[in-house]
């Protein structure tokens, strides 16, 4: 069996808490077993299940369970693709998880998986360079239900979740009359 040997990266999160995961792996590998989707298999879903079990059962889309369900399949089908003209790859897992911990937590596991699997990251599928598109299959962790805010005006900075869009900051900045104005 592969067992992967990645060093351990700390990186600070949104709450300021050291959370050690390690870094995703490089290589694509499939798991040709039974019971998989692929590549993802049923005791990774669960495993990923777990993990995000604060976040809801809605947490963790599926594609071996999503057939059927309009709202399931609208999931995965939008983490397909991103605003570019590239063409879109089936994402067979979409992982929705509301805070940073539960990030972590399934990025540390699909790495340390046998063999490990690969990650694709989303915000809001707004790029237009292909990024967000899962080309390799295996999972998409969609970052934009990471919805915490605060702005702190005496000291002109905020603390803002991958989730958060652009206007929702700037409403909450003007609050307290400032406005956050880059533009990507």
């Amino acid at each position: 069996p592969l067992k992967p040997a990645f060093p351990q990266q700390a990186i600070k999160m949104q709450n300021q808490a050291l959370v050690t995961v390690p870094p995703i792996p490089t290589r694509i590998l499939t798991d040709a077993g039974t019971g998989t989707t692929g590549g993802v298999t049923t005791a990774l879903v669960s495993a990923l299940r777990a993990l995000c079990d604060k976040s809801g059962p809605e947490a963790v889309i599926w594609m071996g369970d999503a057939k059927g369900n309009e709202e399931a399949e609208e999931i995965l089908d939008n983490a397909s693709r991103d605003m570019s003209t590239h063409r879109s790859s089936q994402a067979y897992c979409v992982v929705q998880p509301t805070t940073a911990e539960e990030i972590a937590a399934c990025v540390g596991l699909c790495a340390s998986w046998t063999p490990p699997v690969v990650i694709t990251p989303r915000g809001a599928g707004t790029g237009l360079e292909g990024g967000a598109i899962p080309y390799s299959g295996g999972i998409v962790i969609c970052t934009d239900k990471i919805r915490h805010l605060s702005v702190h005006p005496k000291d002109l900075y905020a603390i803002v979740g991958a989730g958060v869009r652009k206007n929702e900051l700037n409403k909450k900045a003007a609050e307290y009359g400032l406005v956050f104005g880059p533009d990507p």
